[in-house]
């Protein structure tokens, strides 16, 4: 995990609401197609933006911090929603760098995917706090790097019984091929409700970080 110190955080921000419609089916993303009688409402709601350049002072337009936004629902897409209608995530892999997507497939994925529960019978609802950026500019001015902060909550109920997603901590975001990626995570999840199978619960408490 990259840490960016010293970084103070703005109040005041536009909001942006994603929402998804119900019942759509896969799209040329590669996301796993939901099953077509449960909805999903997806809310991600950009925060303050807060900006730390080495060189001149630089400002983050809407349109990326839109991006950044943009890639943290994404994210949330692909590790909470799809494994909710399907069991398995969406294709996460082209949302990270390359070397974060190897931890992603590896010890870390239990805490940074929702696999592995069972299937909704009810519609999907998933909603973040603000997502809070922290930009870094180098000398030149030109935006290198991005913590954007993450509180989700996702719900559900199963053939099981209810199931409830909170993962939080932040996504460390760095331009790759014209993208904002993740390039690294901090991240806890607590997974709770009668559908919560003891293996899921077992790793409710895991932290895991990385570096893009």
């Amino acid at each position: 995990m990259i840490r960016l110190r010293r970084w103070s955080a703005l109040a005041g921000a536009g909001a942006v609401i994603f929402v998804v419609a119900a019942g759509c089916s896969g799209g040329g993303d590669g996301r796993a197609a939901p099953t077509a009688s449960v909805g999903e409402t997806i809310t991600v709601i950009p925060g303050a933006v807060t900006v730390s350049s080495a060189g001149p002072q630089v400002a983050v337009d809407d349109v990326v911090r839109d991006q950044m936004v943009d890639t943290v629902k994404r994210y949330v897409q692909a590790a909470t929603v799809d494994p909710l209608h399907t069991g398995r995530a969406g294709r996460v892999a082209p949302i990270f760098t390359a070397a974060a997507a190897a931890r992603a497939d590896g010890g870390d994925r239990a805490v940074l995917v929702d696999e592995g529960l069972p299937a909704a019978t009810a519609d999907i609802t998933a909603t973040t706090e603000p997502v809070g950026t922290t930009v870094l500019a180098d000398q030149n001015g030109t935006l290198v790097l991005a913590t954007a902060s993450l509180d989700l909550t996702a719900a559900t109920s199963t053939a099981k019984g209810p199931v409830q997603i909170h993962r939080v901590g932040s996504l460390t975001l760095a331009p790759d091929a014209g993208a904002w990626k993740v390039a690294g995570f901090d991240l806890a999840v607590s997974r709770t409700g009668r559908g919560v199978d003891a293996t899921a619960k077992k790793s409710a408490s895991a932290t895991t970080s990385t570096r893009g």
